[in-house]
């Protein structure tokens, strides 16, 4: 397991063993999705870091802050539906660019987007 610290010197990182299964429900969907758009394994991870982040990508890592997003949501991902496609798509496309003002980003942000949907329609399953 990935173990991440705060600025304090703290391990903020949650154990798999305190994930409930809506959590690792969300990590396996991620997984895939990422596997089809990219076409490399992600590596998925959940934080309970204090600052305020929800989310962070880099190269085929994901991190979902569940001290932001809060137990509740993480653990039923798709009631929250909406919420979750744009905060992974929004960390996908950090894939093509860092900074949220570079248009390599926004590009991205569309292109994942439309990934995305032809992907789930293709293959509504990977929702189940």
């Amino acid at each position: 397991m990935f173990r991440r610290f705060d600025p304090n010197g703290r391990d903020v990182s949650l154990p798999e063993d305190q994930w409930t299964d809506g959590m690792k429900s969300l990590v396996q969907f991620c997984k895939a999705t990422h596997e089809e758009i990219f076409g490399e394994v992600l590596s998925v991870q959940y934080f309970k870091d204090p600052r305020g982040y929800l989310a962070c990508y880099s190269r085929n890592s994901l991190t979902f802050n569940y001290r932001s997003i809060g137990k509740k949501k993480c653990s039923n991902w798709k009631t929250h539906l909406e919420y979750f496609m744009d905060l992974i798509i929004h960390e996908f496309a950090h894939r093509y660019g860092s900074s949220h003002f570079s248009e390599d980003y926004w590009r991205g942000t569309t292109k994942v987007g439309a990934k995305m949907a032809l992907l789930l329609r293709a293959k509504p399953e990977l929702l189940n």
